[in-house]
């Protein structure tokens, strides 16, 4: 596999070597990626950042807001 940028190697090899440099501070569950951390995070804080806007239900991930709305 190619890759344009050389972050983006490293992040991919991690699939590989299983490392997981990103822990989080409350539970102590680590990740490969830094921003897969910045959404568990919010599951310790309460942060619901998505709002449906046919049921007014709030969630934490965007992915969740998206199975939501497919329900309508």
């Amino acid at each position: 596999k190619s890759f344009s940028h050389k972050g983006s190697l490293t992040i991919h090899s991690r699939v590989h070597t299983g490392e997981k440099p990103h822990s989080c501070s409350v539970c102590v569950k680590k990740f490969s990626i830094k921003s897969y951390l910045a959404l568990h995070f919010r599951t310790h804080n309460g942060e619901k950042a998505y709002t449906c806007k046919v049921c007014n239900k709030c969630f934490s991930q965007k992915s969740n807001l998206t199975r939501d709305r497919k329900r309508f």
